[in-house]
């Protein structure tokens, strides 16, 4: 009969070691004295609504628009949608004025 958690191969039987479990001694302890870092939980960092003055990054952007990061960037390309600010070589930002102006009648807006 064979034995539970063991494999058997040509060299002899091999036996698997059981399966780990997180528990509280792999947890981080907080430093002493210091308070612990209360949890957040991943809808209180998300804004709930896009300001209309200033700059936002696609990042910031996302929640709000109904489309890919891919068909965004072919729609500002074609003039569909708001045209990209580069404020450097690897910062690109929309002008939060534009998106809203977008968001309201997306099928008519020309750059």
């Amino acid at each position: 009969m064979p034995k539970p958690n063991t494999i058997y191969t040509s060299c002899g039987p091999v036996h698997k070691k059981s399966r780990r479990t997180f528990t509280a001694r792999h947890a981080v302890k907080p430093i002493e004295g210091e308070a612990p870092s209360p949890e957040k939980p991943p809808e209180a960092s998300r804004p709930l609504a896009l300001p209309r003055d200033g700059y936002s990054r696609f990042r910031q952007l996302q929640p709000f628009l109904p489309v890919s990061r891919e068909t965004w960037r072919k729609l500002s390309r074609d003039g569909r949608a708001p045209a990209p600010v580069r404020l450097g070589t690897r910062c690109t930002v929309w002008k939060n004025s534009d998106v809203h102006q977008w968001l309201s009648d997306p099928l008519n807006y020309r750059a």
